[in-house]
């Protein structure tokens, strides 16, 4: 029997595949659109993060989602990192945020701001994992709450800026908070800035300015005064540190594999932060449709739960300075102070730990630290605050008396 010549370079073999071609994704699968599989361009680096996710979507390459990992896990391990502050854990979160990013890349817009989505993706998974570990090590927590107040900054401004930093970003709005992300944790110019929000470079830069300006409002709310030269430049230079050498090969590895190789602990690290921005989609879908059924009604509604403001109007006729003053149990001391429109929980020395602001005539709330807290306050007769109740995250820590003359 007489042997095929071999292929010449450009031409196909008997089996209809070009020799030369390289061959990309021929055993991956995956649940994105099954179309003809090509090579991916040599010129990989050049793709942008869409059209690279599109690959891996269309083809399954393993080397186009093994460079979006390479090009990003530096920013998603470090916005873990400062959530949990450890090394191995921020590791374990930043593999889970790649499985989750992996298993949705098929449904992301083409318009995508990616390092927006990972951030909020990434922030959403590091609260899961928190409040895992808390309950996990409640007993400890409950030790250390009282007498942990916000450690006092040596010298580095960062120290100050990092416990609350992801928090405040999350509150900005979309547009803001990926206009921050572009800007100063991918240090992108503002041309660059304006071309990935579609936006002219005046607008990109007015944009920038406002989200500044109001998270160094928010700093300043609770405590943290800093111009706003200072913050972008501690942002820049801190927000984003570099991750293991080896964390995005295997981030890559397990997000690949939808997370079969994951660990148990990282699976319901998963299920637990897709269940979160479930929530949060439909929170959204929620709030969009009461809008629209507001305006067509021609109906006011009064919404009496969000902010500090809204509850502080509320309780215009109260006097905040009532409540000031020492409070005591066996071993701990608590002196609330007046904060603007909330009452501050400071140390003996007078540093400022978290800030409640009030839902009632008895009861204040403190959302700081990625838990819950709650003052619940006791009058006498005479209208006077003689004991305050500290809750956090909904089991009593004790009862203060108060220990001053007022």
């Amino acid at each position: 029997m007489r042997q095929a010549p071999p292929a010449q370079p450009g031409q196909l073999s008997s089996g209809g595949v070009n020799e030369n071609e390289p061959r990309y994704g021929l055993t991956q699968k995956n649940k994105c659109l099954n179309l003809p599989r090509a090579a991916i361009n040599n010129q990989m680096p050049d793709a942008s993060e869409m059209d690279l996710l599109h690959d891996y979507c269309r083809l399954g390459s393993e080397e186009a989602f093994t460079a979006v990992v390479q090009k990003h896990v530096n920013l998603v391990y470090s916005v873990a990192l400062r959530h949990v502050g450890v090394a191995a854990q921020a590791e374990e979160i930043t593999q889970a945020v790649f499985v989750i990013l992996a298993r949705k890349a098929a449904g992301l817009r083409p318009d995508t701001i990616l390092e927006a989505w990972l951030y909020e993706t990434t922030r959403l998974t590091s609260l899961s994992f928190s409040r895992s570990e808390r309950r996990r090590q409640l007993r400890e927590q409950e030790a250390y709450m009282l007498s942990k107040l916000q450690e006092p900054s040596s010298d580095a401004l960062w120290n100050q800026l990092a416990p609350l930093l992801d928090e405040e970003i999350s509150r900005l709005g979309k547009k803001d908070r990926d206009a921050v992300m572009l800007r100063f944790f991918m240090e992108k110019s503002i041309p660059e800035v304006a071309a990935a929000l579609k936006v002219t470079e005046a607008a990109a830069q007015r944009r920038v300015l406002r989200a500044v300006e109001k998270l160094r409002a928010s700093f300043a709310r609770r405590g943290v005064v800093v111009s706003a030269a200072a913050l972008t430049g501690a942002i820049s230079a801190k927000a984003v540190q570099a991750a293991p050498a080896t964390l995005a090969k295997t981030a890559a590895a397990a997000a690949i594999g939808k997370g079969i190789t994951a660990t148990g602990p990282t699976l319901t690290l998963i299920k637990a932060t897709l269940k979160v921005m479930a929530w949060t989609k439909a929170k959204t879908a929620v709030a969009v449709g009461t809008m629209v059924l507001l305006v067509v009604s021609s109906t006011v509604v009064v919404i009496n739960k969000l902010s500090p403001n809204a509850a502080a109007r509320k309780m215009a006729a109260v006097s905040l300075n009532s409540y000031e003053g020492r409070f005591e149990m066996p071993g701990h001391t608590l002196v609330l102070q007046r904060r603007g429109a909330g009452l501050a929980a400071v140390d003996v020395d007078g540093r400022a730990g978290f800030i409640a602001y009030p839902a009632s005539d008895t009861k204040f709330i403190s959302h700081e630290q990625n838990s819950l807290t709650e003052l619940t306050f006791l009058r006498d007769a005479s209208g006077r605050v003689t004991e305050v109740t500290l809750i956090r995250d909904g089991r009593k820590l004790g009862d203060l008396k108060r220990s001053d003359t007022q």
